[in-house]
């Protein structure tokens, strides 16, 4: 697995590369906090649930990495499931101690599910 990643000074997240089924796929794979002790983990990702619903998960098919203007970062992550597609932009400003993360989700037949995007949040 490979995992590029990216930082504002405050904030760092990783997206992780790897193969599924043969198949290439990214997910959004951890948050972390810089304090004054150093990169601190936060949340960690779901492997091969970047995109989930009641009715099943799916990891990222697609990743785009693009610096913005002000230095920060957005990536955007799309992926196919049976019956269904999302997308999502996870956006961090250049210095800023948020990170924002948009997904959309789009239903190619009606079906009664809801849906479930999540992280794990450590604790000791």
């Amino acid at each position: 697995m490979l995992t590029r990643a990216f930082d504002n000074g405050v904030l760092r997240f990783h997206i992780a590369e790897s193969l599924h089924s043969g198949e290439r796929t990214y997910a959004l794979s951890a948050i972390e906090v810089a304090p004054s002790k150093g990169w601190q983990p936060l949340l960690e990702g779901i492997p091969g649930q970047e995109f989930a619903t009641s009715l099943g998960s799916i990891p990222a098919h697609t990743s785009e990495v693009r610096q913005t203007t002000d230095g920060g970062w957005e990536v955007t992550m799309s992926g196919r499931g049976e019956g269904w597609e999302a997308r999502e932009i996870i956006t961090l400003a250049a210095g800023q101690p948020f990170i924002r993360r948009t997904q959309t989700y789009r239903f190619l037949k009606s079906c009664d599910l809801a849906i479930c995007p999540g992280f794990r949040l450590r604790s000791d």
